[in-house]
């Protein structure tokens, strides 16, 4: 568990000093208002590919850990799962953008375009995510994860070099690093074991079974985390967006580590006979006492780097940052009980948890937000995250109590 966890930190933190310095390239080259739009987009694919997988990403990890026999079914199945699923969704957000004037009226339609066409290809790599866990493939995993980034920042240092940083040529370049990605891990996958066509109903049946619980969390878990930003677009300027998702995206690289516990954690529940609820425990206290030094430490870090890389002109993101924090720790224990849970299969409590969050979290940002701007989307998501957490942690104890009485 230690050395694929370091091994999956590690490749986190390449993939964090990589996605630094993107979304730094770009905050900085764009206008504030300009990058808020290119965060509502990038948003709008990412929510796409969540609505799109059905949670069959963790239904891949939870059969594969389990079964590797049926591999080439579930891979197959998968690809045309995703190319299927993403036409679906990405006609579905065109209509949406036809019908709504907000928050799109400042969205052009080759924008929607490439928003469209990232969405198959980011289902497509999320799956992937889930069989190569299943195989307990972390190297390659590794890959995966840094990969598609890399490529981005490439393309992205030669639109710096040339001045050609503008939204859609960022969507469009987002578009062939997911492209080149999701085709080199396909190949790096079959060469690692030999992928046949096999197109499976039956498989698709039981992937939906067991995730379609999962997908409902998913879907509250985004409405959790992202709803804010839609809110904030629809109505509030640009300009609010860009500077919040600073605040959110710095505040978001500190959960790699529980991350990366979380994605080695849900396979060793998974496919252990016995009785985890000790090795659980252990891990799940070293990472929430990790993440408390890694937020104080950020806590005086993060205004220095911010002025030292901005100047003015994020200056408004570093209090929104400071009250993150605390629902950032929350989120790492939600990350954590998570993986437990899916492990040992009981993904309704995080449905019900996730649910209670997303519903919370809907109603008081509509309320709140037009009234207190950014800051009190920062309060809320805190806020939110600790109930999340707190939710889960109840369920787990329970969990813990009736198996001990049994």
């Amino acid at each position: 568990m230690v050395k694929e966890t370091g091994s999956v930190f590690l490749f986190k933190l390449i993939h964090a000093a990589i996605k630094v310095a993107t979304i730094y390239i770009i905050a900085g080259n764009l206008s504030v208002d300009a990058y808020g739009i290119y965060i509502f987009l990038f948003t709008l694919a990412l929510f796409g590919s969540s609505l799109g997988n059905l949670g069959i990403e963790y239904s891949n990890t939870f059969y594969l850990s389990k079964n590797k026999n049926e591999y080439s079914q579930i891979v197959t199945t998968n690809i045309l799962f995703a190319i299927i699923s993403g036409i679906i969704i990405g006609i579905t957000i065109l209509f949406i953008w036809l019908l709504l004037k907000k928050p799109f009226h400042d969205i052009t339609f080759l924008n929607i375009i490439f928003v469209i066409i990232n969405i198959p290809l980011l289902i497509s790599k999320r799956l992937i995510n889930g069989i190569i866990v299943g195989l307990q493939k972390f190297n390659l995993y590794n890959l995966n994860y840094i990969l598609d980034w890399s490529i981005f920042l490439f393309i992205l240092l030669i639109l710096w070099y040339n001045e050609l940083i503008t939204v859609s040529y960022l969507l469009l370049s987002f578009c062939f690093s997911q492209l080149i990605s999701n085709i080199a891990i396909l190949l790096f996958l079959h060469r690692t074991k030999k992928i046949r066509l096999i197109l499976s109903l039956s498989t698709l049946k039981y992937l939906i079974d067991y995730g379609y619980k999962v997908y409902f969390k998913n879907i509250f878990e985004m409405t959790s985390l992202r709803l804010d930003y839609f809110v904030i677009k629809y109505f509030l300027p640009s300009s609010f967006l860009g500077i919040y998702s600073i605040a959110v995206q710095s505040a978001e690289f500190l959960l790699y580590l529980p991350s990366a516990i979380s994605l080695v954690l849900f396979p060793k529940i998974a496919s252990s006979k016995n009785n985890t609820n000790k090795y659980f425990q252990r891990i799940f206290l070293k990472g929430i006492v990790s993440m408390i030094v890694i937020a104080i430490i950020s806590f005086f870090i993060y205004p220095i780097i911010i002025k030292l890389i901005f100047g003015e002109k994020y200056i408004d993101s570093i209090i929104l940052f400071k009250i993150l924090l605390v629902g950032i720790i929350a989120f790492a224990g939600v990350r954590m009980n998570e993986a437990f849970l899916l492990g040992i299969a009981k993904q309704k409590y995080i449905l019900i948890a996730s649910v209670v969050a997303g519903i919370l979290m809907i109603v008081l940002d509509i309320i709140f937000i037009p009234i207190y701007f950014v800051t009190a989307a920062a309060v809320i998501s805190s806020c939110v995250y600790a109930i999340y957490f707190l939710l889960l942690f109840n369920f787990i104890v329970k969990i813990f109590k009736f198996q001990h009485e049994v």
